[in-house]
């Protein structure tokens, strides 16, 4: 029996057509279970390029490296760039093991001399700037430890810097960005990042117009973490609401619900994965905590 030649091809065509469409309706399935999983991809796109071109303008800048950090710093900061080599090198382990993840590179720290310096690098100016430390593109940006702290004795300035200092701080901001691939409001990664420095330093970070006898921002508002006018309060909220995950959850279920996240998860999604909360019980049950210990808060 002779096969028809047009009809083997036809049948070609709708076999083709038909695993398309199974295709498509797998992709279709896979990005309703993980919405944001394309903007993370695109986000993740956007920074290794923005990462490259940063990394491109310190062609002329001394650099240190240690295989987990790479510290570009200007000649008359030479001290400097040992120093924060040093400090990253000493809170590098306890970060990772926290959040259970390593950057999959060396991470840049760029060292200023200056606040100007510092700013100019943002387009901003050093009197509306007074920042420490930046994470921005998978690079951390600091103002040199020469330039705040006394420098006539080195043992003691390593100390102050390493629990005053921001490394830890920004250092967790990059494994935060990594792990959740860009898919995490800010308030938690500002949360987060405080969390850890109390963890390492045992400094619970307080600042003026922080104190929580005054209305409290919601956390749809939280969503919007930079617009708010009141940014000390918004950090210190950021600050307790992780607190409440480590110490009533468990610590362990931070580094599960930036996986989530990473999975492409919505928020929502991964703090039921991890917490059994969604978002609106998160934040009834946060509020129970806080009154129930209000004297820490105030």
């Amino acid at each position: 029996m002779e096969v028809c030649p047009g009809r083997a091809q036809e049948e070609k065509r709708i076999l083709r057509w038909v695993g398309l469409c199974l295709l498509a309706l797998i992709l279709i399935s896979f990005w309703a279970h993980f919405p944001t999983l394309p903007r993370a991809v695109t986000y993740e796109l956007a920074r290794e390029i923005s990462r490259s071109r940063l990394l491109q303008a310190l062609a002329g800048w001394e650099r240190l490296e240690n295989g987990q950090f790479t510290v570009y710093y200007r000649p008359e900061d030479t001290g400097a760039g040992w120093l924060v080599l040093d400090t990253a090198a000493a809170i590098y382990q306890p970060v990772v093991e926290l959040l259970k993840y390593k950057p999959p590179a060396a991470t840049a720290i760029v060292v200023h001399p200056t606040q100007e310096g510092l700013a100019e690098t943002f387009g901003w100016t050093a009197q509306d700037s007074g920042a420490m430390g930046v994470y921005w593109a998978g690079v951390i940006q600091l103002l040199s430890p020469n330039s705040w702290l006394p420098s006539d004795n080195p043992v003691r300035q390593s100390q102050l810097f390493l629990e005053n200092g921001p490394v830890a701080h920004e250092f967790a901001h990059v494994v935060v960005d990594y792990k959740a691939r860009g898919n995490y409001p800010r308030w938690l990664s500002e949360g987060i990042a405080q969390y850890v420095e109390y963890k390492i330093n045992g400094v619970l970070w307080t600042g003026q117009g922080s104190s929580f006898d005054q209305a409290l921002y919601s956390l749809e508002e939280l969503a919007d973490f930079s617009g708010l006018e009141n940014q000390n309060l918004a950090y210190r909220q950021a600050l307790s609401l992780v607190l409440y995950m480590a110490e009533v959850h468990g610590e362990e279920k931070l580094p599960q619900i930036l996986t989530q996240l990473g999975r492409g998860a919505t928020l929502d999604s991964a703090l039921k994965k991890a917490l059994g909360l969604t978002l609106a019980e998160l934040e009834r049950e946060w509020h129970s905590w806080i009154e129930g210990d209000l004297d820490r808060w105030l």
